[in-house]
Formats: C-alpha cells, structure tokens, sequence
C-alpha cells in the first residue's frame, strides 16, 4: 500500500505490507533479495544500441525499482547479461569443446524458439556486435535484420518478458515471479500463448 485510507493511529511505512511464510524463513540477504522478482507494468525501454560494454552485476543485486508505478527496463540490461555470460564462458574453457556457432545459438536459441512459439514469424536473429552496434535483430516475415526498436509494442513487451526470465532464472531459481500485467499491448489470442510460454 502506498497511500493510507486513514490517518487515525500509528502508522510505520515499513508496516503498510507484511509477508509470513509457511515453513520457510530466507536467512541472508541473497535468499531475501531472490524470494519475489517483480516486474512492473511500465515495461517500456523503446529503443537501444550498445556502443561499449560494461561489467554487470549479479541479478540478485541489481538495483531494481522502489515503486511499482516506476519506469521498469532491463532489455539493455538483459542484453549487457547476455555478451556477459557468453564471455565467461568462452574465457572460462568450460565452452572449449563448442564451436563458435554453437555457442552464438546457446547464446539466442532459446529465446529465440521462444519467440517463434508465441509469434510465429519472428526470428531472434543475431545480437549485433557489442562493441558497435549491439541491440537485438529480427527476421520478422520478408525483412531480415530487423531492429528491435522496429518491434509493436506487443512484441517489445513480450520479447522483454521471455529474455528477462531467460538472463535471471538461474539466480532467481527459487522465487515467486510476479508481473504487473503481463498481457500489456498483446490481443488475446497473443495472451495465452505468451502466458503459457513463461
């Protein structure tokens, strides 16, 4: 709650929600930090190109948003995650047997099949280079290299929902997920199919 109904008695801020778990209390401050992962219903980053990159944070310790009427993007963010990973994998030499096509369709591929189960005719093609011209890019119908800032609205938001809990499920592997209006932008036929996807 963020606004009180009434101003009669003591009130504590700290006080306006209160959670009580059933056989579980989270004992530090990553199990505290991983329990819910909310994403508000202003999911709106419209456009991106990544021109540098940049170290990222665990998930875990992102700062986030302190209210659910907040600007709420990450598709930049998730895409920082996705060059991150793959890094670390390749310097890692836990990657040394895969070749270089392999490990880019590691990279997409299940977003990518994602995106066809829910649109059909949009293809996760390639993620640009990171260091140029990085953003994500579509074969969408006829059109090759489609920019993702070319996507409806629908499209953004789903795209945005399947590549977040793609990038953060392995942190947040124990959590309960809410999303403010998941069916934002998309027309109901669109809606079961990206419900049952997440």
């Amino acid at each position: 709650l963020y606004v009180r109904k009434s101003y009669s008695g003591d009130y504590r801020y700290t006080d306006s929600v209160k959670i009580e778990f059933y056989n579980f209390k989270p004992t530090d401050y990553n199990e505290c930090r991983k329990v819910f992962y909310i994403r508000t219903a202003y999911r709106n980053e419209p456009d991106f190109t990544i021109q540098a990159l940049s170290r990222i944070t665990s998930a875990l310790l992102e700062n986030r948003f302190d209210r659910l009427i907040d600007n709420d993007e990450r598709v930049s963010d998730n895409y920082h995650r996705l060059v991150s990973n793959t890094v670390t994998k390749l310097y890692s030499g836990s990657e040394d047997i895969k070749n270089v096509k392999d490990l880019r369709e590691e990279l997409i591929g299940e977003i990518k099949e994602s995106m066809i189960r829910v649109f059909g005719d949009i293809v996760l093609s390639n993620i640009g280079d990171p260091l140029q011209n990085g953003t994500f890019y579509f074969d969408k119908g006829v059109i090759s290299n489609f920019h993702f800032k070319n996507l409806s609205a629908g499209e953004k938001a789903t795209f945005d929902l399947i590549l977040d809990i793609v990038t953060k499920r392995n942190e947040f592997n124990d959590s309960i997920y809410c999303i403010d209006e998941p069916d934002l932008h998309l027309h109901t036929k669109l809606q079961g199919k990206v419900l049952e996807e997440l």
